[in-house]
């Protein structure tokens, strides 16, 4: 009965170990929310719109065949001198007709603009991607610092409970005060209030990076070291210059440039003539009473071929109209790209800045950890002196956790400034996702 009672919880242990989501680094969120996230999966479906288009403007240069068919079923009536006669007879056509364009301004334009439109369909899934990826970096490193947190917390809460108890034993024994239980108490309520916020934040924290991978996002890895430290190598410019040249954002601003100035030949193009090639065959069966009385069958055979030429002549001014208006158009787009380069450069330039003072400031950080860790021993022993209080030992504490705090936080930052100034500078690869995906432990 023992034997069997283990093997029944081995194996539920087992079965729960295997319902548990595997641990998740952003990297692997990320490949799971390209095929997820509905964002992400709208920027697909408008790269297969803009293909389709593209597929719709070559269409316009291509020949059009066309086949025509009728028949219709006639009768007739006749009176002459009380003499009444009915007559039935049939009618039918068919037709075959070809029509190509020779010269269409319109139309070649259109289909240059089409290219450029799938072009830049394709930078704005490559924006999209690198928008998801930095979301889901943003979305982990928040949910990696509330759990930092909330143990910080705990770990404060655990200290507080130790010392509120010592303080009580020492007030039993004559050789404390009640300002010590007082204090520890005090301390006790609030750090369970931040417990209880904590928790509610990392709630919402992991809530958020579901949401955004599509899948449960499981057990989080720890960051292990970080080197952002090579990417300072080079200098500001180097980094401002790659963003220039291949920041997916400026690349599809320079494309809707270039769709404006091919709107601007589509509407000069109302200005030009237009030439088709159009040939067509066609019979013909046409009876009429006279055929019918007579008995003879007539069939008709046709055949065209020719050049079929239309020019504009007046259209109301809107031909110059939409030209202006393409005009201002282009002028808008180089406006905003003015603006989105100004806009990237100092982005880049602020998260440059961020790595080389986040690089510093972790730095400063672990020496405080240090000192506040010698803080809180010092403290500990002058407990034991009789020259310090438990509200001293508490209060170290209290530095100590906030500085784990904000050295965890500062890690968590330089690590997503990492990401994002690849992502501006249009330069992240495979092998910095693998440098990525090395920045976390198992």
């Amino acid at each position: 009965m023992q034997k069997a009672t283990l093997g029944m919880t081995l194996f539920l242990l087992l079965a729960t170990a295997s319902a548990l989501p595997a641990p998740s680094s952003p990297v692997d969120l990320y490949r799971s929310a390209l095929r997820l996230n509905p964002s992400y999966l709208a920027a697909i479906d408008n790269r297969r719109a803009e293909d389709a288009n593209k597929d719709v403007a070559r269409s316009l240069l291509l020949p059009i065949v066309t086949l025509g068919a009728g028949i219709a079923k006639n009768q007739t009536k006749n009176t002459v001198s009380d003499v009444h006669s009915r007559y039935h007879y049939d009618n039918s056509n068919t037709s075959v007709t070809l029509s190509m364009p020779v010269f269409k301004k319109y139309a070649w334009a259109q289909f240059q603009q089409s290219k450029t439109q799938l072009q830049l369909a394709d930078s704005q899934l490559a924006s999209a991607a690198d928008d998801l990826f930095m979301k889901i970096c943003k979305a982990y490193f928040d949910v990696l610092l509330g759990r930092d947190r909330l143990l910080l917390i705990r770990a404060q809460k655990s200290s507080i409970l130790m010392q509120k108890a010592a303080a009580a034993q020492k007030y039993q024994y004559g050789s404390g005060t009640r300002i010590d239980i007082d204090d520890a108490a005090a301390r006790e309520q609030w750090v369970i209030a931040d417990e209880i916020e904590a928790g509610g934040q990392l709630k919402s924290q992991e809530a958020a990076l579901a949401s955004l991978a599509g899948v449960p996002a499981g057990t989080v890895k720890p960051l292990l070291a970080i080197d952002a430290e090579h990417l300072t190598r080079q200098p500001l410019a180097y980094w401002q210059a790659q963003s220039l040249a291949a920041n997916n954002e400026l690349t599809g601003i320079r494309q809707q440039i270039a769709i404006a100035v091919q709107e601007i030949e589509k509407a000069r193009a109302g200005h030009y003539p237009s030439l088709d090639f159009v040939a067509s065959s066609s019979k013909a069966k046409n009876d009429n009473i006279y055929n019918v009385s007579n008995k003879s069958n007539n069939v008709y055979h046709a055949r065209s071929i020719g050049l079929q030429l239309n020019v504009p002549l007046f259209s109301g001014g809107g031909i110059d109209a939409g030209v202006r208006q393409a005009l201002a158009k282009k002028e808008q787009a180089e406006h905003l790209y003015e603006a989105a380069r100004n806009d990237v450069q100092l982005r880049v330039a602020t998260v440059y800045q961020d790595i080389k003072t986040g690089t510093e400031r972790i730095r400063a950080l672990d020496m405080a950890e240090q000192a506040a860790v010698q803080t809180v021993r010092s403290n500990q022993k002058g407990i034991e002196a009789g020259v310090k209080t438990t509200s001293d030992v508490l209060q170290a504490e209290e530095l100590l956790y906030k500085t784990r705090l904000d050295r965890a936080a500062a890690r968590y930052n330089l690590a997503l400034s990492l990401v994002q100034l690849k992502l501006l500078a249009g330069t992240l690869t495979e092998d910095d996702f693998a440098y990525v995906e090395g920045m976390f432990g198992r």
